[in-house]
């Protein structure tokens, strides 16, 4: 009896350790739009992110105040800047539209791959590759994406008040 009594709380706590399992799913590959804190080659910056669609993206920097309204428009291999009115076709060398060419091609490379995720304090995490390199995603329980990075881009991005675009808004984005 006395052995019984010892080995209970040895199999309690070998099975309370034990890790999640790993789950099954794919990165949301949907238009939507959020709030992003990104880092990009130790430069930091906010910014409201929208995505339409596979290499369409729509960045508007919103801190620091130097770049308060710099607009970085992505479609396909063009990208376009504009600030206070003035527009002109970006040099993919500036640093500023490397990080949003980084963002989408980080991004637009995992969504809707399968994978698996396992799970960690900060949600579900899979690992993914890009023409960057390595690609890490966080996911929300609700597979929501919290976080994405790119380590050997220096990318991290850290997003907030996602929100998934209605389909009304992606057409009238698909037809401009």
């Amino acid at each position: 009896m006395k052995k019984l009594l010892l080995a209970v709380p040895v199999i309690l706590a070998f099975s309370s350790c034990s890790s999640a399992p790993a789950q099954t799913a794919a990165v949301p590959d949907i238009p939507f739009s959020a709030n992003a804190g990104i880092t990009y080659n130790g430069a930091e910056f906010t910014a409201e992110v929208r995505r339409s669609a596979p290499g369409k993206w729509e960045l508007t920097v919103t801190e620091p105040y130097t770049l308060e309204g710099l607009k970085m428009e992505l479609c396909g291999d063009e990208t376009r800047l504009s600030l206070l009115g003035i527009e002109a076709a970006a040099d993919v060398g500036d640093d500023a539209v490397s990080a949003a060419k980084a963002i989408a091609s980080a991004y637009d490379a995992v969504a809707g791959q399968q994978g698996t995720f396992t799970a960690d304090a900060d949600g579900y995490t899979m690992t993914g590759t890009c023409p960057l390199g390595s690609v890490t995603v966080v996911l929300a329980d609700d597979g929501t994406p919290l976080a994405f990075s790119c380590d050997t881009a220096g990318l991290s991005v850290e997003l907030s008040g996602f929100e998934k675009l209605p389909e009304t808004d992606i057409e009238a984005e698909i037809v401009e």
